[in-house]
């Protein structure tokens, strides 16, 4: 992506007028308009109520301004709550993550520690239309544009070292690396226990081992978060934790922040004193209680393949 800071400047100032551009009441997610599905690859997307053109952009830099002005031009109508106040971010995070868009906002800290919410939003077509919703076929220098009713999207919670911002506006973070999660302890018959450092290579890290811990600090069980098969709710992103939520509203998932983010960071920062206790639910009640509320039917897609329908009860 190459965006000019007055091509940013002009994006968030739309971004920020959302909620004076739309009624209050539009800007909530609404399940009787909207369904949200995750895919046979374990990807969120959300369903909506009508098509929008996923624009063209370049396949080797992505989206452009213009690309984006198009896209914000029929999405922000349709989905108003998933881009509430949020800010585009200068560059991909990561950077080779060139298909996608990335939008974030400073949320409430726990203490001293600051966070951030990212939202990504696929713009590379990944499925899901008929052939004749195929406006313009891929060439090498171009992706496709489609007519699509899916947003493919992901939005994490991330603890931050620093925010950068440029003219009020953030241009960039630096992550808190989460090195107790980042180098473990593996046994082995050969010898003594030894220590792994995971380093940053050209392919994806398996945080596996890591995600473990994370499920066990914050009593994350098949009995209160019924869709572990189907998606990771407690990951790692950028080298550090992520809470990762599949209700595609900005102002909700703030509010959520409010009421568990506290005791899950407390979690996370005492892998020792939780990681082998039997602790009661009674400390993550909140939490907890929010995660029973998911629910997934398996259905087909529109393309023939395997999907999950997400529901949250009220």
């Amino acid at each position: 992506m190459a965006f000019s800071i007055h091509e940013i400047g002009q994006i968030n100032d739309r971004l920020a007028n959302i909620s004076s551009t739309y009624k209050t009441r539009d800007i909530h997610f609404n399940k009787e308009k909207h369904s949200i599905y995750v895919d046979n690859l374990h990807c969120a997307y959300l369903e909506l109520g009508e098509t929008y053109v996923l624009p063209s952009c370049s396949s080797m830099n992505g989206p452009n301004y213009i690309s984006v002005q198009e896209y914000l031009d029929q999405i922000l109508p349709l989905a108003p709550m998933l881009f509430d106040s949020m800010q585009l971010l200068p560059e991909p995070r990561p950077k080779k993550e060139i298909g996608k868009i990335f939008l974030t906002k400073e949320i409430p800290s726990v203490g001293s520690q600051k966070f951030i919410l990212v939202l990504s939003i696929d713009f590379f077509y990944l499925g899901g239309a008929k052939p004749s919703e195929i406006l313009q076929k891929s060439t090498q220098e171009l992706t496709s544009s489609v007519k699509s009713s899916r947003i493919y999207f992901k939005i994490s919670i991330v603890p931050v070292q620093e925010i950068f911002y440029k003219r009020g506006r953030i241009v960039g973070f630096d992550t808190l690396e989460m090195k107790e999660l980042l180098e473990f302890k593996q046994s082995n018959e050969a010898g003594p226990s030894r220590i792994l450092p995971i380093t940053v290579m050209f392919d994806d890290i398996d945080f596996q081992a890591q995600e473990s811990l994370l499920q066990k600090a914050l009593n994350i069980q098949d009995s209160n978060w019924k869709l572990g098969k189907i998606y990771t709710l407690a990951g790692m992103d950028f080298l550090s934790f992520s809470l990762r939520f599949l209700i595609p509203d900005i102002s909700f998932i703030e509010k959520k922040w409010s009421e568990i983010g506290p005791e899950i960071w407390n979690r996370i920062t005492s892998l020792e004193r939780y990681i082998d206790t039997n602790s009661s639910d009674q400390d993550l009640k909140k939490f907890h209680s929010f995660l029973r509320q998911h629910r997934a039917e398996s259905e087909m897609s529109a393309s023939g393949n395997l999907c999950w329908k997400i529901d949250l009860d009220s």
